[in-house]
Formats: structure tokens, C-alpha cells, sequence
């Protein structure tokens, strides 16, 4: 079964856009920094028969005050914050690659760019003309 699963995950890299290893990480939500903590504290434990941990811990989520989440969403703000800040510098710093690029290819005599292909468009005040319909008797 793993060689179907190699054959799998070749073909699926085809479509998907490797990761920008420069992109910042997304933070955590507030569920998840309570994971962590509700991991620790059922390490060892023994689980109720057909349960899991994530399970419980989203039971016990959903049963939680929201007195008892602010920990957990004061977290998620710290960390949102920081993830922002951090976004911004990335795209800040892809739009300034970006700029660099476009500069290093700009044609020598500072002009647009030649004719027309069959992808582009001519200008709106360009007549188009449409073959007239063949008679057929």
C-alpha cells in the first residue's frame, strides 16, 4: 500500500505550489495552545474506552466559560500580533523583489512592449471587423 501512496503523493506534487520557506508561519488558534496543555495533562493517564484525546479536549472546549478560554485567546492574540507584524515585512519584502525584477527586465528603450499576440487584446479603439456569414443555397 505505501508504493500506492508514493505513486500518490508524486502525482499530487504537480499541482501543488511548493511552500515559501520565507513566508511566516500562521499562529496557533486558542484551541490549539489549549491542546498543548490539556496533552500534558492526560500524559499518562489511561482514556475512557473508544476515546481519544482530541476527542475530550473538544468536549471539554466546548464546555469551557469563556472566562476560562481568556488564557488561551490572550495567547492567540500575543502570537496573532506577531504573525502580522511579521506578514507585513514578508510582503513588503516580495513587493521590493518584485520591483527589482521588473526594473532588470524593462526593455532597453523604456518603451511598452511590441505588438499584439493572439493572447492580447488591441486597444478598445481598434475597428473589429467580422466576416460576413457565406451565402449557401
Amino acid at each position: 500500500s505505501s508504493g500506492i501512496n508514493a505513486e500518490y503523493g508524486e502525482e499530487m506534487n504537480i499541482y501543488k505550489k511548493p511552500r515559501d520557506e520565507d513566508k511566516p508561519k500562521r499562529h496557533a488558534s486558542a484551541y490549539f495552545h489549549f491542546l498543548v496543555d490539556f496533552r500534558k495533562k492526560m500524559a499518562g493517564k489511561p482514556l475512557p474506552e473508544h476515546t481519544t484525546i482530541p476527542k475530550l479536549s473538544g468536549a471539554l472546549w466546548q464546555k469551557m466559560t469563556e472566562d476560562e478560554r481568556r488564557p488561551y485567546n490572550e495567547k492567540m492574540e500575543q502570537e496573532k500580533k506577531v504573525y502580522e507584524q511579521k506578514l507585513a515585512d514578508y510582503r513588503k519584502m516580495k513587493a521590493e523583489e518584485a520591483i527589482k525584477l521588473a526594473e532588470k527586465t524593462k526593455p532597453e528603450d523604456g518603451g511598452v512592449g511590441g505588438g499584439y499576440s493572439e493572447y492580447t487584446a488591441p486597444p478598445a479603439s481598434t475597428p473589429v471587423t467580422i466576416p460576413a456569414a457565406s451565402a449557401a443555397s
